[in-house]
């Protein structure tokens, strides 16, 4: 968090909070709410993916790692788009 914070390496942050969790597997993953500076804040998707993206390892180069993050660490929607618009137009 100091090169977020103290070197703004994403620029000025205003006020910002965190945790940290311990998931099922033991492993800990933080959850991270920036709110930044108006003029550092980003407004595009494009601008985000510079900021925040995942590499899975190459199934062909690294078979193991590839199974244990894709077995692992991805998961999909806990319900489909449909489930949600539902709940949506049900008003819940």
């Amino acid at each position: 968090m100091d090169g977020i914070l103290k070197k703004e390496i994403l620029g000025t942050v205003k006020t910002h909070t965190a945790t940290i969790d311990i998931q099922k597997r033991g492993l800990p993953h933080a959850h991270i709410l920036l709110i930044m500076d108006r003029e550092h804040k980003p407004i595009t998707p494009a601008i985000i993916d510079e900021i925040a993206s995942v590499e899975i390892a190459d199934r062909n180069k690294n078979p193991l790692l590839h199974q244990i993050v894709t077995s692992q660490y991805i998961h999909g929607p806990c319900v489909t788009s449909t489930e949600i618009a539902h709940v949506w137009m049900r008003g819940q």
